[in-house]
């Protein structure tokens, strides 16, 4: 037992320290919740940050697609050239493709890069693009193809759904030319360019901007820009289910390439199935479709069989910031470049009601 010379000695030393200005031992709880503040503040600052450079992109590539024809036709009337011809350029399948892909080049990589560079970040510090592990790189591939071919029937329950409310959602589409040439320039706009720039965009930038606020804030964030993104409440819902596999793929295996990989063999089925319409009759063609679909989900299957037992295939890390995810998603979706984007996308969705 301490003697009361030992104790008055101790409380001295006590009054003392807080004398001289260290209050460490008197009020700790003050100290830690004062340096959260400051922690949570500084995340909040970083997610917004994240959020503008998702945003403004976003919000470029909407009022792109909505008046690049207007100012196109603004240069061309200007300069003397009959806008009857432009037109006509327009309707045909090669020209249409061609000019797809130079417009899909130039609005992904020169928005998203330019905004990334305006905040001060570099493209490699975020964008994946080294080797992707070996350890289950296959088995994200089919895994990841089987979920697409399952979200492509999504397509189809959103016409029916439509219809079962008494309404038509008609996003259209433009007629093909049955030509090897236009076929080639169909895989290209269609399937090679979408893979590349749209992986580089959503899960290279998007992605890789969030992905220090947590693995699985990241993946649900961007695959919430990518539907959107679609622009057409009938493909929103299966983009928002490829966002996540691509997203998980990602993740799990430290690279853009097998996402690429797997976008492009998904687009390139769509490109695929179209000319089998036409070079095929309708009970072939289905028949096809449902061969390789059925295939595909086989595979996929067997993907995700064989990458659960990987180690660490169903963890998510949630990021070292400590932050409450509702409180992630809030900051990221309430900063105002986000709202204005996503209000205009659901706007411009709306005019495909029939």
């Amino acid at each position: 037992m301490q003697s009361e010379e030992q104790k008055n000695s101790d409380n001295f030393e006590k009054t003392d320290n807080n004398a001289n200005g260290d209050f460490s031992n008197s009020i700790p709880v003050f100290n830690y919740s004062f340096e959260g503040i400051l922690k949570e503040k500084s995340d909040k600052r970083k997610i917004r940050t994240a959020a503008t450079i998702t945003g403004i992109p976003f919000l470029c590539l909407i009022l792109f697609s909505l008046f690049w024809k207007d100012c196109l036709f603004y240069v061309t009337d200007n300069i003397g050239i009959n806008r009857e011809n432009v037109v006509a350029l327009f309707r045909e399948a090669t020209t249409r493709n061609v000019i797809s892909a130079f417009i899909s080049t130039f609005v992904f990589i020169v928005f998203f890069t330019l905004s990334l560079k305006v905040y001060g970040k570099k493209v490699s510090d975020v964008a994946a693009f080294e080797k992707p592990k070996k350890s289950g790189a296959l088995s994200l591939f089919l895994m990841g193809f089987g979920f697409c071919m399952f979200a492509n029937l999504l397509n189809l329950v959103m016409e029916n759904f439509f219809e079962g409310l008494g309404t038509k959602y008609s996003v259209g589409s433009e007629p093909v030319e049955n030509t090897w040439f236009t076929f080639i320039t169909a895989v290209i706009a269609t399937a090679v360019i979408p893979a590349l720039v749209e992986e580089y965009a959503c899960r290279g930038i998007v992605l890789g901007t969030l992905l220090p606020f947590g693995e699985g804030f990241a993946i649900l964030s961007s695959s919430i820009v990518f539907g959107v993104m679609h622009g057409n409440f009938e493909q929103m819902p299966f983009a928002f289910l490829v966002g996540l596999v691509l997203g998980y793929v990602r993740v799990k295996s430290g690279s853009l390439w097998i996402c690429i990989l797997i976008h492009f063999a998904n687009n390139m089925f769509s490109v695929a199935n179209e000319y089998m319409d036409l070079n095929l009759s309708n009970m072939n063609a289905q028949a096809l479709y449902v061969i390789f679909v059925i295939f595909a989900l086989g595979i996929g299957m067997l993907g995700v069989f064989s990458f659960s037992n990987t180690e660490g295939a169903l963890v998510l890390e949630k990021g070292s910031s400590g932050i409450k995810e509702s409180k992630k998603y809030k900051w990221f979706f309430t900063a105002p470049v986000m709202i204005i984007a996503i209000v205009i996308y659901f706007l411009v969705s709306l005019k495909y009601f029939a």
